[in-house]
C-alpha cells in the first residue's frame, strides 16, 4: 500500500467521509454491520482504481479497511461519554 497524499472528497461516496481525521476514533457502519472502536490512520490506493479509508482496531488489534466509493459504507464519529 502506498499512502495517498490528498483525496478529492468529490469522487467518493461513503457516508460521512468529511468526518476523517487521523488518529480520532470512528464507528463504520457497512450493509452488514457496524464496526466500532476504530481509529482513523489515513487512506491507501490500490491497484490504482481502489482507494481505501485505513483503521487500527483498537480493541482487538488488526487494521481494518474500507472502500471508498462504496455509498452503503457509514463513517461515525465516536462521540466523547460525560458522567
Amino acid at each position: 500500500m502506498r499512502p495517498l497524499p490528498m483525496l478529492n472528497l468529490k469522487h467518493t461516496s461513503m457516508k460521512g467521509i468529511e468526518l476523517l481525521a487521523v488518529s480520532k476514533e470512528y464507528t463504520i457502519r457497512t450493509e452488514f454491520r457496524e464496526y466500532p472502536n476504530l481509529v482513523f490512520t489515513g487512506f491507501s490506493v490500490e491497484n490504482n482504481d481502489v482507494t481505501l479509508a485505513c483503521f487500527d482496531d483498537v480493541q482487538n488489534g488488526w487494521e481494518s479497511f474500507f472502500d471508498i466509493s462504496v455509498p452503503t459504507n457509514e463513517v461515525i464519529l465516536k462521540q466523547k461519554e460525560f458522567s
